[in-house]
């Protein structure tokens, strides 16, 4: 009898709930690194408060879910990631500043334009500008920004040119999101 009512506990329990599944989008660069580049979009699928890598072209997986508490947690192949917001609130320009806080030396930032046209993600001397549609996939990130916001700074973006006004010190590259 105490077998059935812990069984019966945890399947009521519901042990890790389903996710509302939003969707796969695909990162492309307008403008690759060369005209024989054959890697020039990675896709990413959207659930509800998270993201994860389901390109065959990027290597490494990568699985990210934001918390109740604000923070990033999730993996990417062996690692464990875990980035949380430097402050309980953005700057007065919208930016929100986020840190690795497992020993990792991660940090990026990002910040919504253009009435949330635009997702603009800064990480150490590169920026990335990623122009949103109107897909439920596409609230998701803005609602969690930091989700594709990480995904560019571990690097799991397509190669791209600079964009004109780009230095040696400031990279910055533009990406549509297509659905």
């Amino acid at each position: 009898m105490n077998r059935y009512l812990l069984v019966s506990a945890f399947v009521a329990a519901g042990c890790g709930a389903a996710r509302k599944d939003l969707g796969e989008v695909q990162v492309k660069t307008l403008r690759p690194m060369t005209s024989t580049q054959q890697f020039d979009y990675v896709n990413f699928h959207v659930q509800d408060g998270r993201l994860f890598v389901s390109s065959p072209n990027t290597p490494t997986d990568f699985d990210l879910v934001a918390e109740d508490d604000g923070c990033l947690r999730g993996s990417s192949g062996i690692r464990q990631l875990h980035y949380c917001p430097v402050s309980l609130r953005p700057d007065a320009d919208g930016t929100w500043h986020w840190r690795s806080v497992n020993g990792d030396m991660t940090v990026f930032s990002t910040r919504l334009k253009d009435e949330g046209r635009i997702l603009e993600i800064g990480a150490v001397t590169y920026r990335a500008e990623v122009e949103l549609g109107k897909t439920t996939a596409d609230d998701e990130i803005r609602r969690h920004p930091g989700l594709i916001g990480a995904a560019f700074a571990r690097g799991l973006f397509p190669s791209s040119k600079d964009e004109e006004g780009s230095d040696a010190d400031q990279h910055e590259w533009r990406y549509v999101l297509l659905k």
